[in-house]
């Protein structure tokens, strides 16, 4: 018969092995498509875990019969948890597509900025934005660095060895609306939270409170209203950079946004009629057409003064939004001329040009047609496409389905796949070599969804969702 305290401490390393099993499971599933994607925010995470797990092996080999050793590790599982429960949402097969184009959207908003930073010395972290499933209200970024949260335990407090993990996030999060993803006009809105991203990863943070503050300087602004728009740095540059991945039809997400929201205010935000007036402005900036730009100002205003009575003219009120709507097209110029480098400025990593917004264009005319956009299109100009599509013909998107086709043709954007190849995924190339799908940026295709032909007229072929 066993002694109470070999049963105890075998117990104990099996609670242990338990633990890294799931960091050998998660670590070999992202050798292989399709979850290669996310081979270096895995490993980024178990990095992180490990001095955990070695401090809890210490713990039971200096005393076997440590009542509290179970604690311990449920709390080392709470922390796991916080991001094995986000990795797998996309084992739910209707959550895959949908989040999978999320994926890619995230990733195509973070390139040329990596790009970028990669020509020169700067280290540049090869873990994108992880993008899960919330109950929010709405689109929510989590920075790198920041404090996040553990899996919640009734009546348990988290162990101080597992506390102090949550002080630095290891890989950045984008959370979604459960619903977003089945809604493809709607994904514009990553390129927003992944401008918060970029910030922190890429350190822009000084670099745009110094452009901000130059043209509150250039346009006479006194110090109290200097700090006022300096308060609005991070959500002004997110809005911005999203226009320079997504172009109107990220102004035009937005603009709904802001009339559902009308009368909310925050200290970080802009008014709504001033942070439009950016965005108006910032497309006019990247030498879009400003009769459409108008069109579109003109639109919006009309309908948001339906909502919210304009100040009165001569108040004070008024005086201060037609003094700050004056800053804009000084604001957006310091953006699109922030450096990034000694040589090469926001404007010049990233840009929305006309012919960008063109091509979405007639990809939106296509899908109208039924006529699914080719396989080699970026992820961002797919959903830009989809939003102008809903903005004419709202009721296309009544089958879910469409918007299904939609993040799996996102899949096969020119993006798709190639984060297995940078960062510390290289290190195992030779051990995982890509499929050839993958090799080629495409993805894996559904087993549910039939492959179309470019440009093939699909009226009425389109998934159902009685063929899902």
């Amino acid at each position: 018969m066993s002694s109470f305290a070999d049963r105890q401490k075998q117990d104990l390393r099996n609670c242990l092995t338990s633990f890294d099993e799931q960091f050998r499971i998660w670590k070999d599933r992202t050798l292989r498509p399709p979850w290669e994607t996310h081979f270096s925010q895995v490993i980024a995470i178990t990095d992180m875990m490990s001095g955990l797990r070695q401090g809890l092996t210490k713990r039971l080999e200096d005393n076997a019969n440590d009542p509290d050793l179970t604690t311990h590790v449920g709390a080392a599982w709470r922390v796991w948890e916080a991001f094995r429960a986000r990795l797998s949402q996309r084992q739910e097969e209707s959550f895959r597509a949908g989040l999978g184009a999320a994926d890619e959207i995230a990733w195509a908003c973070r390139g040329p900025l990596a790009k970028v930073f990669q020509r020169t010395a700067t280290v540049v972290r090869p873990e994108p934005a992880l993008v899960y499933l919330s109950g929010a209200s709405s689109p929510v970024a989590l920075q790198r660095n920041t404090r996040f949260l553990a899996e919640s335990v009734l009546r348990q407090s988290l162990t101080d060895a597992a506390n102090a993990l949550l002080e630095r996030l290891p890989v950045p999060l984008i959370g979604l609306p459960w619903h977003d993803i089945f809604h493809a006009p709607g994904m514009t809105s990553i390129a927003h939270e992944a401008g918060h991203v970029v910030e922190a990863d890429f350190s822009l943070t000084e670099g745009l409170n110094k452009a901000i503050q130059g043209a509150a300087t250039a346009t006479g602004l006194d110090e109290k209203e200097s700090k006022t728009w300096l308060a609005w740095r991070a959500e002004i540059f997110a809005d911005h950079f999203a226009i320079r991945h997504c172009g109107s039809a990220f102004v035009s997400m937005l603009g709904d946004v802001l009339l559902n929201h009308a009368n909310a205010t925050g200290p970080e935000y802009p008014p709504h009629p001033l942070r439009m007036e950016l965005c108006f402005t910032a497309l006019e900036d990247m030498g879009h057409a400003k009769a459409e730009t108008s069109r579109l100002r003109d639109e919006w205003t009309k309908d948001y003064r339906a909502l919210v009575k304009a100040p009165a003219a001569g108040s004070t009120a008024a005086a201060v939004l037609q003094s700050r709507l004056a800053m804009a097209p000084f604001v957006v110029k310091a953006l699109g001329d922030l450096p990034l480098t000694e040589a090469i400025t926001l404007r010049a990593a990233v840009d929305f040009t006309p012919q960008n917004q063109e091509h979405v264009q007639k990809l939106a005319v296509a899908l109208l047609k039924y006529e699914r956009p080719p396989p080699n299109t970026p992820a961002t100009h797919v959903a830009a496409a989809a939003r102008l599509v809903f903005d004419q013909q709202p009721g296309f998107f009544k089958d879910p389905s469409v918007s299904l086709s939609l993040c799996e043709t996102m899949l096969k954007g020119t993006d798709a796949g190639r984060r297995r190849r940078s960062g510390r995924a290289r290190d195992v190339q030779a051990a995982a070599a890509p499929s050839p799908s993958r090799r080629r940026g495409g993805s894996e295709p559904s087993s549910h969804s039939p492959q179309f032909t470019e440009g093939l007229n699909l009226a009425g072929a389109w998934p159902k969702l009685s063929d899902l």
